[in-house]
């Protein structure tokens, strides 16, 4: 991708959280950080969702890569989403864009806010001019006393979002030669979220089981304020999860 298109989109972005300033009421939300959440844009509304990963002990300047989501509410349990993935500093990166929905089913059980979530995306990678998917399923639940929401299932994805792997291998003559190829991973995906005050502050963490990029535990904590969500925390990932890891800031905003 050219180097003025990375620029445009970045300021998409900052413009977009610039405009955060609307003076709707937030409702409580579960955002979780690395895997998808168990809520869904209320009807008619418009939830955007700016995420940040930045490294800079690792390597000679600062590395920088980001998520952004958008939502709509078409019907109760239902939006639409758009997503700008992997967008980052790096001259080296896998920028996407996703269109897809996520879908909410209540079971009606005596356990509360029971749920099955699943969602689907369509996604185009703009540096590589592919076409791929992902794909989602979970079940998410609340303990009634202490009100811990657990969600746990399966995702299945492809490169555009999860990355590639690179290897190399010499011939005959001893030249190196690179070889990519494209992760299909299919990933266990769990999160707790645990309330310390109601709808103010929670503990939450989340896995993303696998070797991707997407791949790592992430622990943090969210607070809940009158116009915006913030989750701040810490990426592990599952290789080298100390030297590789990452600070994670992610802004949820609803107008």
């Amino acid at each position: 991708m050219p180097k003025s298109t990375k620029i445009k989109i970045k300021m998409l972005a900052v413009g977009l959280l610039t405009f955060l300033g609307l003076n709707n009421q937030v409702s409580a939300q579960s955002l979780i950080a690395g895997i998808p959440s168990a809520d869904v844009a209320p009807v008619g509304k418009i939830m955007f969702t700016h995420e940040s990963q930045i490294n800079a002990w690792q390597y000679d300047k600062v590395k920088w890569n980001s998520f952004n989501f958008l939502c709509y509410g078409v019907q109760k349990n239902l939006e639409l989403t758009v997503s700008f993935s992997n967008l980052s500093n790096s001259p080296v990166s896998h920028e996407s864009v996703g269109f897809g929905f996520k879908k909410i089913i209540d079971i009606n059980v005596h356990i509360p806010e029971t749920k099955f979530v699943f969602g689907q995306n369509v996604l185009y990678g703009l540096n590589e001019k592919s076409v791929g998917g992902w794909s989602y399923a979970m079940f998410s639940l609340r303990t009634p006393k202490l009100k811990t929401r657990l969600t746990a299932g399966l995702s299945l994805g492809s490169a555009e979002l999860f990355g590639y792997d690179t290897s190399t291998v010499k011939d005959n003559l001893g030249n190196k030669n690179f070889i990519v190829t494209r992760r299909n991973p299919l990933s266990f995906i769990a999160g707790i979220e645990q309330p310390i005050i109601e709808k103010k502050f929670s503990i939450i963490a989340d896995w993303f089981s696998g070797a991707h990029d997407l791949s790592a535990l992430i622990v943090g904590t969210q607070l809940e304020f009158k116009h915006l969500v913030f989750i701040s925390g810490y990426k592990f990932q599952n290789y080298e999860p100390i030297k590789k890891g990452s600070i994670i800031i992610e802004i949820m905003h609803e107008f």
